[in-house]
Parts: C-alpha cells; structure tokens; sequence
C-alpha cells in the first residue's frame, strides 16, 4: 500500500497518535491514560514554627544565631529598634519577618510546653510576694478586724450606725448597704484602744463581697434577727466565716420586739454547728437591740474578749502588705482604692502594687474623708494614685520604687498572657486533632470506594443567622465590687432562646461619652448603678440611645427578668 507523499511526515513522526485516533476508542483511550501525579517540591528553606509572644532570645535559641545577629537582623525590620532586650515579645509578623532575614521560613503555631513551663518559673522570680512570717519578738498588738455580717435587714448597717453613732443606713438606698464600709470605733477596753468594723452587703447580689470580707477578718459578727431566725444570707455567712476559718460571735438583735424568740435562734443555728457558750458550745451568743441601743457594751466586751483570745498581733516593720476592700473612680480624686493593712505601716509616697495595678501612694483618707499620713495595721483607709482601677480583693505588696512597681506589673502581665497561651495552645491542639482524625476518615472512605487521586472540593461552610432578638447593654457602676455584683446577677439570665443578651462593655465609673458613642455603635442600652452621666453626654442621649440609672441592685435584677 502506498502512503500519499503529503501524509509522510504525519506518517513518520507521529504514527502512535494516528494509530491511537484510527483504532483506539475514547473511553479506551481514557482507560489506558494513567493517573496525574502532582509531585511535591519541598522547599529548600529550613522551617521554624514559632508561637504567639515569641522572645528575640527564643528566635536566637530556635535558630540557633549568637543574639547580636539576630539583634542585628531586627534593625531591617520596620520599626525593629522598639526591641530592646532579650525578653521583647515580638508580633506575628515581625517575628516572621526577621526569620526571612536569618534565612528561615516562619510557621505560626501553638507554644510547646516547655518553653510556657520555662517562663512560668522565669517570672517567678521577678514577682513580688509576700515576706516570711515575722519573728514572734518583733509582734505588737494590733486593732481586731470585725466583720459584721448577716441577713438582709436584719440589722447589721443599724448596729455599725449604733456604735459610729452616725447616720449611715440613711445613705445607703432602700437601706441596703451597696458595698463595704470600714471603720474604727474607739473601745478604751482593748488593747490597741480601736476595733476595726467592715460592713460587708446582706444583698443576695453581693455574695462575692460577703465571702471577700470573710477572708481578711479576724472574727465575724453574726446578726441574727430574734423575730425572723435563720434566713437564707444567715446560712451564706456562716458558710464564708468557715471556710475562712475565723471564729463567730451571734449578736441577736430586735431582742425588743415581742415576737423576739431567742430560744428559735439559738436551734436554728444548732443545725450549722453553731452552739452557744452557755450550752457546752465555744460560741458568744449577745442580745442587743441595735435601734434602741441595747447590749452594745457587751457585745464589745464579747469582741475583746475573743481578741485577747486569738491574741491578735502583728509586725509593724518592713514593706507593707494588705488588701484592696473596694474600689472606685472619683471625678475629683481620681481613681481610688479602700485597702486595709495586716503587716506593715503604709505612708505617703510608698509605692505598692495590687494584682496587675500600681500605684505611688498620694494622698491618704480615713472614713470621715481626713487626710492622714499613714495606715497601720488593722486599719482601712481610702488611697490615691493608682494608674488604674485594682480589683476589690487584691493583696496590696509595698516595692521598693516605682521602677520595681512597673517590673513586677509587667510580669504579672506577662504570666497572665502566658497562662493564656497555654491554654490556647491546648485547644488548638485539641482541634487540629479532631480535624486530622475528620480528615483521615474521608480520605479511608474514598480509599475504600476506589478513589486515589481524587480532587477535594473545599466549600466554604454556611453560616446560620440567628433571628433571634439580642439586647446588648453597657454596665456602669460606683465600684467594682458594684459591678461585679451586677454581673453576678445578669449570669442568671436564662432566656436565650428568646432573646439574646449580650454584654458590650462593663466598668466603673460615671456613663462617659465613649460609653453612648458604644451603645450607638450596638444599638445598645447603657445600665448605670449608682452612678450619674457626665455633663458633655447630654447632647448624645437625644440621639436614640437609652441610658436607664439605678440606685438599687434589685432594679437591674428586675429589668434582666423583663
């Protein structure tokens, strides 16, 4: 057979493909068309995984490079100058951008436990903490801390007003005490020539301020109602009194009402292990009738009686030590902390740290608002100074200057990101198991069914919009012990199925421009607890945002049951 002249070249050098298209079916042809490998090309640049709040000396230690290069490497980052030492966290992209420099390709992922335990004990030593226990030699008498707790109206702001012999129940709205009052009474019978009396909220919201006045008390007055008997914040008191492991004294009061029934008290608190003295117990039972006056002389007596009991002292040299009772923000005084000392004379000038707060102690205020120089322990006073709001439960540490101050703030805050990154990193180990063992599943079920190079199709999941109504709130109040408490009671919502409640924003303080510009961004309802609205706010309320003001917990309460 002879090949036309102008089918020779198709002929020669491409014969498979002729043959193919004349004898070879397509759905043959597909068959014997082998499958399309993708081969992987690794590249040549070592990878170095590295972790939220990384340190220039971890980039050193993970890359192996003397520290003055990899300090040298930072001066072609924009900006890189801002690291000074060694312990500088670097950003996300900083950190990516110097391994690109020292030849490195950076991968972002969780901290490896080791270097999280290694700052946990590197900070250790940093921080501030409390001294030794004082040599017995060097002990003197102190004032007792009384904290006086109990039911709500069963007495307890009227007895304190009883022995301050000063209106205070009046100041406080509907006669609920909205957060802790300390002050001393003169009592020439003890040692020290004062008590130190907290008043600490009956209000169910305030538990957590109840149980924190518990734990830096020396023993508890336990107010108990004759006519009603143990109630429901009775039972709470004598709960945090234990568990603080401080002795009770049960002041009985409205011993003069005649359905007073002292008998009935007595049993009822037989059922929480509190048994009088004059029954084979360890427990001063006092009536008193707080309103008329009655039995306060020997309720003091009761009370020195158990100091000299417990032999109450302690160390009036070397730093400082106490606790934050309260705390607050003053439109004149700025922001403002109620701290009561336990070792220690705190002065003015001294420069103390709270938890993530610090301060250099400015001026000094006793409970009548006096300027006073210095507070000794068993005694609570009002300071100021703070470079911002501590948290009402923190122990108060004196340092030795404010640049001490400043070391032990930024590693307490470095221990808390530390602390976070732990468990960030825990979940997200969590979860990049539980997608490997997803993915690995789908890859078994398309390995069973034949499938080896099969293309995923990724698609983007769906997100679900709610329908559901949402209101979104900003909490203001006069304290952080206040808006604590308020959180407390929103925590017991529990309708969101039917509308959601969502928490902008919460703090101390009056309601703030920055506060209505937040509602208006949410389209959100500012909530204020005993506090008011600033001058220059007015011409923002007009605008469609509403600002609701209360001066009792129990209407905050009642609008999160609405």
């Amino acid at each position: 057979m002879s090949v036309p002249c102008r089918l020779l070249p198709l002929w020669g050098f491409h014969s498979s493909i002729l043959r193919r298209s004349l004898s070879v079916t397509p759905v043959l042809a597909k068959k014997m068309k082998g499958p399309l490998k993708v081969a992987k090309i690794k590249s040549k640049v070592p990878l170095i995984k590295i972790w939220k709040n990384i340190t220039v000396k971890e980039i050193s230690e993970m890359t192996k490079h003397p520290m003055n290069h990899v300090v040298e490497g930072l001066l072609y980052i924009p900006e890189g100058n801002k690291y000074e030492n060694e312990t500088d966290e670097l950003t996300h992209k900083d950190a990516i951008e110097l391994l690109k420099i020292l030849g490195y390709r950076g991968e972002i992922g969780p901290a490896p436990m080791s270097v999280v335990s290694k700052r946990l004990q590197e900070d250790k030593y940093r921080d501030a903490e409390r001294r030794p226990p004082a040599k017995p030699e060097t002990l003197r008498p102190r004032r007792p801390v009384v904290t006086v707790m109990g039911h709500v109206d069963h007495g307890k702001t009227t007895l304190l007003d009883t022995l301050r012999k000063s209106r205070i129940v009046d100041q406080e709205f509907g006669g609920i005490t909205q957060h802790i009052g300390a002050f001393s009474v003169p009592v020439q019978m003890c040692a020290h020539g004062a008590i130190t009396f907290l008043d600490t909220p009956g209000h169910a919201a305030f538990r957590a301020m109840r149980a924190r006045g518990a734990n830096v008390t020396d023993m508890v007055v336990l107010v108990v109602a004759a006519d009603d008997g143990v109630m429901e914040q009775t039972v709470e008191s004598i709960r945090f009194a234990n568990h603080a492991e401080v002795p009770i004294l049960v002041a009985v009061n409205k011993m003069d009402k005649p359905s007073a029934n002292l008998e009935r008290v007595k049993m009822g608190l037989l059922g929480y292990g509190i048994q009088s003295d004059d029954s084979g117990g360890d427990v001063q039972f006092v009536s008193i009738s707080a309103l008329k006056g009655d039995g306060i002389d020997k309720l003091l007596e009761a009370i020195v009686l158990q100091a000299e009991i417990l032999n109450i002292k302690a160390s009036f040299e070397g730093f400082s030590e106490g606790f934050i009772l309260e705390s607050s923000t003053d439109q004149h005084r700025g922001k403002i902390a109620t701290v009561l000392v336990n070792r220690g004379i705190m002065k003015k000038g001294s420069h103390i740290v709270a938890g993530t707060s610090w301060c250099k102690v400015r001026l000094i205020f006793d409970e009548w608002g006096k300027p006073v120089q210095e507070i000794e322990p068993g005694c609570a006073a009002q300071i100021t100074g703070w470079k911002t709001i501590p948290n009402a439960g923190d122990l108060v540490l004196e340092v030795e200057n404010e640049k001490r101050a400043k070391e032990v703030v930024d590693v307490r805050h470095k221990k808390d990101r530390t602390a976070k990154l732990a468990e960030d990193s825990k979940v997200i180990e969590a979860r990049a198991a539980e997608h490997k063992a997803k993915h690995r599943e789908v890859l078994e079920a398309k390995w069973a069914a034949g499938y080896r190079y099969a293309k995923i199709n990724r698609e983007v999941p769906k997100v679900e919009v709610e329908n559901k109504p949402t209101l979104r709130i900003i909490i203001k109040g006069d304290t952080d012990g206040s808006v604590e408490a308020l959180l407390n009671v929103l925590d017991t919502y529990d309708k969101h199925n039917e509308c959601q409640l969502n928490i902008v924003e919460h703090g101390v303080g009056p309601v703030s421009k920055s506060d209505v510009k937040l509602a208006q961004t949410f389209d959100g309802i500012v909530y204020a607890m005993h506090v008011g609205v600033l001058p220059e706010v007015s011409q923002y309320v007009a605008k469609d945002v509403k600002i609701k003001e209360y001066k009792r917990t129990s209407g905050i309460n009642e609008a999160s049951q609405r």
